[in-house]
């Protein structure tokens, strides 16, 4: 799975941070291209995300 976050950049580092985090992985971050923001790509296993999900799915 690819993710991408877009925006300024407190943001964007808040939930990268949560992302990685929960599910592992190391993203990577540039500046958008025009200013105003950053960009904040990721590889996600799709298992390691599935059970993310189905953790969430259980705790509601």
């Amino acid at each position: 799975m690819k993710v991408r976050l877009m925006g300024s950049p407190d943001v964007v580092r808040e939930w990268a941070q949560r992302l990685e985090e929960q599910l592992g992985v190391t993203g990577r971050e540039y500046p958008m291209r025009g200013g105003g923001g950053i960009r904040w790509y990721a590889d996600v296993d799709d298992r390691v995300a599935e059970k993310a999900a189905k953790e969430e799915a259980d705790d509601e």
